[in-house]
């Protein structure tokens, strides 16, 4: 999805650990990618990463997209910042309090949870979208979350009739990309 976005500074950005080996970074332990995959110190390490990608880029301003797992750090990041200017997400991990208890898994234990801070983060234009064919992130996931803002008015939830959590997303992105943020009203 970074490859489509023509914007001028997009910066792919993954977790913490989500891609490397254990034996190539000891500090990279097994929780990072199961209980304590949103813990504080992802978030944190996330954050210090975007101070040094917009002091290489000389931008003032922050427009965050997160894919799955990326919607919950885009969100608990956000609420570490006062420079993001936007959200997007797709197929996003809102609530993973909710959604680990309807799918009967184990809950992140170690884990920030972005409902937490939905509230701080009402006054930021959000959209996120959600697949209508998404069986492992379903949308009551982004609806809980957008319960839990409180005061909705720059955030919407949209459905995408076909995208299931990993396939349909990247031939809709740039129509998806350039769809307007909500209107602060």
């Amino acid at each position: 999805l970074a490859a489509l976005d023509r914007s001028a500074n997009v910066v792919y950005l993954a977790r913490p650990c989500q891609y490397v080996a254990m034996a190539a970074n000891p500090s990279c332990n097994s929780r990072y990618w199961t209980s304590h995959r949103f813990a504080k110190e992802i978030i944190k390490s996330t954050s210090l990463v975007l101070d040094d990608i917009k002091r290489v880029a000389k931008v003032e301003n922050l427009s965050l997209i997160g894919f799955s797992g990326g919607a919950a750090v885009a969100i608990l990041v956000a609420a570490l910042r006062k420079d993001v200017i936007e959200i997007r997400t797709l197929a996003g991990n809102l609530d993973h309090v909710v959604l680990n208890r309807t799918k009967r898994v184990s809950q992140l234990t170690g884990s920030l949870d972005p409902t937490a801070v939905a509230p701080a983060l009402s006054h930021i234009p959000q959209i996120h979208f959600v697949g209508s064919n998404d069986s492992v992130v379903e949308p009551y996931v982004a609806n809980s979350y957008l319960r839990k803002t409180g005061d909705r008015r720059c955030i919407t939830v949209v459905t995408i009739t076909g995208p299931t959590h990993i396939d349909g997303w990247t031939e809709r992105w740039t129509s998806l990309l350039n769809r307007p943020l909500p209107k602060c009203r």
